[in-house]
């Protein structure tokens, strides 16, 4: 009877798991088709403001760090953020 139990409760938390699956897949889908949608000057230009600012926030809070380190945390952080990318453009979900 505990086996049962146990069976049962592993296939609610499969199945929950797979609805939160579907619906951040649908989430990426949809912002992948809004950036698709925007116009790639308004990506670089937004990606280039966003790093300066990056840039000023991490030289007013920790000055001791250096440029260096600025580099190297987006070095380490490039593929975290390709990864990402690749899932929205379909290969999130390859058993669908």
């Amino acid at each position: 009877m505990q086996r049962q139990q146990l069976i049962r409760e592993l296939r609610a938390a499969e199945a929950a798991l797979i609805l939160e699956r579907k619906a951040l897949h649908d989430c990426v889908r949809s912002r992948v088709s809004v950036l698709r949608a925007l116009h790639p000057v308004y990506l670089l230009g937004g990606g280039f403001l966003a790093g300066v600012v990056v840039q000023r926030a991490q030289a007013l809070l920790l000055p001791g760090l250096g440029l260096g380190s600025a580099a190297t945390l987006g070095l380490r952080l490039w593929p975290l953020l390709s990864s990402g990318w690749q899932m929205g453009m379909g290969g999130f979900g390859s058993t669908e």
